[in-house]
């Protein structure tokens, strides 16, 4: 997957001045060297350079370093294309029972793409587990074996506790099972021997859902001359569970007198599997989507694509379709006072549910940039210093209803300071609003303010599209974007990532805007509550008006699998709670003329109805919501 680049141009010497480009080649930053020398006083010069080799999908730049001052004139870049990139999957979209399309970006020079559904057939309905000590001298079934030795060798006293272990030299690898399941635990003993002054490395790989070897950590081999207990998970910050599909070890630049040992190697994981082409599912297709239909809904299933185009074809892209249908509600029953019953249908493979509840608004007429969230993090605080940034430590994902305005807001890695949160330097680290209702108009408008490092940048994500937010030189990003709506139940998510150094940022505040027409409903997410099973029932008693005010409320649905780390379902349509069981008639809307009170969200009363949601009681105590 390579391209040659061509850069040209002409300079003028003013001084004696040593020249050298660069092409920067990957996140550590590899680099191609070319030095000139020149003396004073020297006339322009042109000069062509090419470099083969290059990953142009890497976001590379030319560099050009001098010890004193130069002109530099006419500088062009030129590449020829000579391969395809691999495409890369988008999100899984459209879920049912039995069908889900698959989207991918268009890879560039390709004209054609070729898909391939494989069903994941397992192995045993247990789950992945090794505890190996090498008592008996060799690999286990599943294990790889490849290098300089044809077969591995081991040491029978320099193992932990002077028992046997399994030997690597330079140039030996070994690869843990790889059985297309992710792993949950991998730790192991390790010493190295006779590594004085050695200044090699001990490699540790880890496979990935698109199927490709990823670094994940490296160790000097000089460290290990006391035996070390390497534990994946605790090591590198629970970054590892439930994320890879395999472990393999190699040893780089290590002398040839040194040798490396492991031993009692603990992995677990979920069930072993394997996979099977499902034959009549070959497709090929110009687009960049495809909807599959016809499948089980009790299987799981892998999907490659790979990109075809001016006699060239790309690598393979690999993606695991661990999805979960939409649920489907059904109508609400028991209605009462203080509580009301949801009811859906069971989603195949869901281990449990959650049920949230809203209260809905209809606008009384055409509304332009309709609030429907203005977060500003009031409730964050951290005492005097505003200056002053404190971490949750939460690295798992946590509830943040308690330092935000509206309920709904998600987080890990989470940081906080008055009237603002944030994310740490974490990979997993995001910030994740409410689910918001914006359906009602094809475009929405997002203003954020954000503060950050000089020249990093966030990740904003609608669960379809992706925005990237460029701080300036100031370390500042405020500005509106306006962008596609995707119908209800989205929730944004912001997080690192915009560049390679995962830097941590703050949120001031987070505004999202709608056109609204009358007639128009919007919803508030109020709460939640969550099964402990798979049944398709549960009471709601997060209120005491439900019967009074059933057209102002309605609930949603969201399966939820415990399998690799969990797979969640999307959002169910909203259901509006039914009265159709009960005989009790619920009081009409009354006119705002009959009010006795008026009253905003915040629970203030107010002499007439102003913009935005008002709530409006009447003499006989009942009351409604009317949006101006």
């Amino acid at each position: 997957m390579t391209t040659h680049i061509t850069t040209s141009f002409i300079w003028f010497a003013l001084q004696r001045t040593i020249y050298l480009p660069g092409v920067c080649r990957g996140r550590i930053g590899d680099e191609i060297y070319t030095v000139e020398y020149f003396s004073d006083g020297a006339d322009w010069k042109t000069f062509t350079y090419t470099v083969k080799n290059v990953d142009t999908d890497e976001g590379q730049y030319f560099q050009i370093n001098t010890y004193q001052g130069i002109l530099i004139d006419d500088f062009t870049v030129k590449s020829a294309i000579s391969f395809i990139p691999s495409p890369t999957f988008s999100a899984t979209t459209d879920v049912t029972d039995s069908a889900f399309t698959a989207n991918w970006v268009a890879a560039r020079g390709a004209s054609a793409y070729q898909l391939k559904l494989f069903r994941k057939a397992y192995k045993s309905e247990n789950r992945l587990a090794v505890n190996e000590p090498f008592t008996k001298a060799e690999l286990p079934t599943d294990w790889q074996w490849h290098g300089r030795h044809a077969s591995p060798s081991f040491t029978k006293t320099d193992g932990e506790d002077a028992t046997q272990a399994l030997c690597l030299q330079q140039g030996d690898t070994v690869t843990f099972n790889c059985d297309w399941t992710k792993y949950q635990e991998c730790s192991f003993w390790m010493k190295t021997l006779k590594s004085m002054n050695d200044n090699g490395y001990v490699y540790f790989e880890t496979l990935e859902a698109d199927h490709t070897w990823s670094l994940y950590a490296m160790m000097p081999v000089n460290n290990l001359t006391g035996g070390f207990n390497m534990n994946f998970d605790q090591q590198t910050g629970n970054k590892f569970m439930n994320k890879h599909y395999g472990v393999r070890i190699y040893t780089v630049g290590m002398a040839d007198s040194c040798t490396l040992v492991l031993d009692n190697v603990h992995i677990s994981g979920g069930c072993p599997a394997s996979l099977e082409e499902v034959s009549d599912k070959v497709v090929t297709t110009s687009d960049t989507y495809y909807r599959f239909s016809g499948l089980s809904p009790e299987d799981d299933y892998w999907l490659s694509v790979q990109a075809f185009g001016n006699d060239m074809q790309s690598g393979i892209s690999w993606l695991p379709v661990n999805v979960l249908a939409r649920p489907v509600t059904e109508t609400s029953s028991d209605l009462a006072e203080d509580h009301y019953t949801a009811h859906w249908r069971k989603v195949p493979k869901a281990d449990r549910y959650k049920v949230e509840e809203f209260e809905v608004y209809t606008a009384d007429k055409d509304e332009d940039d309709y609030s429907v969230m203005e977060e500003e993090f009031g409730d964050a605080f951290t005492g005097d210093d505003d200056n002053k940034i404190v971490s949750l430590n939460n690295s798992d994902v946590i509830d943040l209803d308690s330092l935000t305005g509206y309920a709904g807001w998600t987080g890990r890695y989470t940081l906080k300071a008055n009237g603002r949160l944030g994310c740490e330097q974490e990979e997993t680290a995001f910030l994740r609003t409410p689910i918001l209702t914006l359906g009602n108009s094809d475009k929405v408008k997002v203003a954020l303010k954000l503060s950050g490092y000089p020249d990093d940048a966030v990740i904003l994500s609608d669960g379809t599209s992706e925005y990237r937010l460029t701080f300036d030189a100031n370390g500042e990003y405020d500005d509106t974007l306006t962008i596609d709506a995707h119908g209800n139940n989205t929730q944004f998510t912001l997080r690192c990532g915009g560049t390679d150094r995962l830097l941590p940022f703050m949120v001031d505040y987070f505004l999202v805007y709608q056109n609204l027409k009358a007639g128009d409903k919007v919803y508030e997410y109020l709460g939640c509550k969550y099964t402990e099973d798979d049944g398709t029932a549960v009471v709601m008693d997060l209120h005491d008006n439900y019967l009074s005010q059933v057209d102002s409320y309605a609930y949603s649905v969201v399966a939820y699998r415990d399998y690799e780390g969990g797979v969640v379902s999307d959002h169910s349509e909203p259901q509006m709670l039914s009265k159709a069981t009960t005989a009790i008639v619920t009081p009409s809307a009354r006119p705002v003329s009959d009010a006795v009170e008026i009253f905003n969200l915040s629970g203030q009363r107010i002499s007439r109805t102003q913009h935005g949601v008002n709530i409006i009681r009447h003499k006989d105590g009942t009351s409604h919501k009317v949006i101006r």
